[in-house]
């Protein structure tokens, strides 16, 4: 059992809304540097905020976060809003990631999740490093993690399936592109507002219902630094993936360019609810995809992995791996 183990488990239930993360994260510790805003204007409601469990990796940092949702809302000048026609306040949700794993390291071992009873029944019984079950009525059950002296992870896959897995994240990003060039909706609910009323509500930080800082800043004192190991997975040829646009106007109609123009003629004709259903299944793949990934790379980095290349069948996967500083806000 690794702490990765116990991430992807949760993640696997969060999909489900079975999973809830609860923390607070009040005493957290920055990864990087920390960000203020003098014109916040985003007032939390007075309420345990929950969001469904749901980890962030990174395509190079052996990072795993996890993504929590704050409701609130934010107060608009009365006369400003009038003259628009919105109302005083305006109820939107604010996003947070925080650093659970950090460079291959536990950073943040103790954090609180509501989960189903059959999540917490699965969880007890391998054993699961959890120090608090707490019960409420009309509530699931909130259970705390410690997963100080946990392994982190374990590398399980061989060279050639983590090759087809880096060729499979790409594959997906591709089929995403395509989707989006097609389908360039935005995601999350459609809005009422008018164009006067979303340019008036961004001077306030709000976009799409989410808050968004207005002027942020970073903090420059009590920085400190730490060194930083980057593993970088990339298969030749399709290092990066172009766009739409960039791949039909390429002169050569070969590897990711033909693959990008392929799959936009098969998509072309779908219909749009088709390609909304695609769409979100194939953020799911890339998510599940990316945590695989986050967990190799993790084991790589705590394993002191070198820079390689692996040959799967003439497809060539080069592992770049690099150090870094980076600076963070202390304290």
């Amino acid at each position: 059992m690794t702490a990765m183990d116990i991430l992807t488990i949760l993640n696997n239930a969060g999909q489900a809304n079975k999973a809830f993360i609860v923390t607070d994260f009040k005493n957290y510790e920055y990864i990087g540097k920390k960000v203020t805003d003098d014109f916040y204007m985003f007032h939390p409601n007075k309420e345990e905020h929950t969001f469904p469990f749901t980890l962030v990796t990174n395509d190079k940092e052996a990072n795993v976060s996890v993504r929590n949702m704050i409701r609130g809302k934010v107060t608009l000048n009365p006369k400003q809003a009038k003259k628009v026609n919105l109302p005083n306040e305006i109820e939107c949700v604010q996003f947070k990631s925080y650093t659970i794993i950090k460079d291959g390291k536990i950073h943040t071992p103790k954090f609180t999740v509501r989960v189903d009873k059959d999540v917490l029944e699965n969880l007890t019984a391998i054993n699961s490093p959890i120090v608090k079950t707490v019960m409420e009525p009309n509530k699931l059950p909130a259970i705390t993690f410690d997963l100080t002296g946990l392994e982190v992870a374990d590398n399980r896959i061989t060279d050639e399936e983590l090759v087809e897995l880096v060729q499979e994240l790409n594959n997906l990003k591709v089929q995403e592109k395509v989707i989006k060039a097609i389908n360039p909706n935005k995601e999350g609910a459609e809005d009422t507002y008018t164009d006067e009323q979303r340019e008036f509500l961004a001077e306030y930080g709000i976009v799409n219902g989410v808050y968004n800082y207005i002027a942020p800043k970073e903090e420059t004192e009590n920085l400190s630094t730490y060194k930083v190991t980057e593993v970088l997975y990339q298969i030749k040829g399709a290092a990066t993936i172009p766009s739409v646009t960039a791949a039909f106007k390429a002169k050569t109609k070969n590897g990711i360019n033909q693959q990008i123009v392929d799959t936009y003629n098969n998509y072309a004709n779908l219909p749009h609810d088709t390609l909304v259903k695609m769409q979100q299944e194939i953020k799911t793949k890339i998510l599940n995809n990316k945590i695989t990934l986050q967990n190799t790379r993790v084991a790589y980095v705590n394993n002191n992995g070198e820079t390689r290349t692996i040959d799967n069948n003439g497809v060539v996967l080069n592992i770049k791996v690099t150090e870094r500083e980076k600076t963070y806000t202390a304290g």
